[in-house]
């Protein structure tokens, strides 16, 4: 039956007319996705699915206005895919639709516009992962119909109000994957497809392999796609070393720096190096590992601390997706920067507020000189803007 789908919606799109993205979106923040990051084994619970999303059970709606009124148009709503297709039963599914049609008419009552944002998370060996969504032509036919059949449910909201992110962060095609692969962009374009064939007057939102990054965005060829009603979208969470700085899950030195500055403070050089290799000596990992994350911990800190390196990291990423665009004449309007953030806090003290504050200032500048939306990451949980995850107050002085 998919099969059937896949070949009407090849034989369909391509007689959609070129027309301009039908939602402007300039200013936005990604809701939690899921507050509690809940494991697959709860998506039957049938106190998940009555309080999906989680952020709706302890915020009211005029904290959604609060957003409304401190400059923000629209909001980035996750919707986990994974747990609509866990369901086995109509009405379970029914519910958890029930639910993302309550989210979006609230953020729209409070005044924001809504990005559907499809948005599954790394789980390892779990069947309910991204890289098992990815891993093997069945498994992305199985997405896909997820996708049709929930574009479907929100094909109906007005177009100038909603649009709809298929995926989230792509894992795959990185360029340290062995062996390499460039598998995504016809991914893409049936993924393309597909949402469209569900959504046919909504915007659709696409990025590129490896994680969303400007990388993967640079190798997809937007006159493949035929359509003008498309957003095109990359993460942007450069330096790392410092936007991760502390991140518990995150697989790499920053999980053991604190306290870095941005832009680059050579005095705190010798010490930033020195506690974040105390930190790994004095871990549980292997010894082959320690020694791994020592030597790459020296060469990251050596580079960030080059003079005006830290700011080149960030304009890298800048000057090659407005490279891609000027290349490919998408408009300003056409490109969003879905992600982007520091951390405030995981295993680590917070990071303070003013050095939070001048990286999102400096990137919030940067994207607005460009003429693209944003969307910062996140409301809630550990890269909040907020004081915290019950009051959800806006924490003073983050932007302009």
């Amino acid at each position: 039956m998919f099969k059937i789908l896949l070949v009407f919606l090849v034989s369909t799109l391509f007689s959609l007319p070129c027309f301009a993205a039908t939602i402007t979106l300039k200013r936005g923040v990604g809701l939690d996705t899921w507050v509690t990051w809940p494991d697959v084994s709860t998506f039957h619970s049938e106190k998940v699915i009555q309080t999906w999303p989680e952020w709706r059970n302890e915020n009211s709606p005029k904290q959604l206005l609060a957003l409304k009124e401190a400059g923000f148009d629209f909001v980035r709503i996750g919707f986990e895919p994974s747990m609509w297709l866990a369901q086995t039963d109509d009405q379970a599914r029914e519910q958890v639709i029930t639910r993302m049609k309550e989210a979006i008419a609230e953020a729209k009552t409070a005044g924001l516009k809504v990005v559907i944002d499809l948005h599954t998370i790394p789980r390892n060996k779990s069947d309910m992962g991204i890289e098992h969504h990815l891993k093997s032509t069945e498994n992305f036919k199985r997405y896909m119909h997820a996708v049709y059949q929930l574009g479907t449910m929100i094909a109906g909201e007005d177009p100038a109000q909603v649009a709809f992110e298929p995926i989230n962060e792509p894992t795959i095609d990185c360029p340290w994957h062995e062996p390499k692969t460039n598998r995504w962009p016809a991914m893409a374009l049936l993924l393309h497809q597909t949402a469209r064939a569900a959504a046919p007057k909504l915007a659709i939102i696409m990025q590129g392999a490896c994680w969303g990054g400007s990388l993967g965005l640079s190798k997809l060829d937007p006159a493949a796609f035929r359509d003008g009603n498309t957003i095109w979208s990359f993460h942007h969470y450069e330096p790392l070393l410092f936007t991760h700085q502390g991140a518990s899950w995150f697989d790499g030195p920053a999980t053991y720096v604190t306290g870095l500055k941005f832009p680059a403070d050579p005095r705190q050089k010798s010490n930033i190096l020195k506690m974040a290799l105390q930190k790994i000596h004095t871990s549980s990992l292997s010894a082959a590992r320690k020694k791994s994350l020592k030597r790459q911990l020296r060469q990251q800190v050596e580079n960030y601390f080059e003079v005006g390196a830290a700011e080149k990291m960030f304009n890298d990423e800048i000057a090659a997706v407005a490279a891609w665009a000027k290349l490919h004449e998408i408009k300003a309007d056409n490109i969003l920067v879905g992600e982007f953030g520091v951390i405030e806090s995981d295993q680590a003290k917070p990071v303070p507020t003013d050095l939070r504050s001048n990286y999102l200032k400096f990137a919030t500048r940067a994207f607005d000189n460009e003429g693209w939306g944003w969307s910062v990451w996140s409301w809630g949980g550990s890269f909040r803007i907020t004081s915290d995850d019950e009051s959800r107050t806006l924490t003073p002085g983050l932007f302009e």
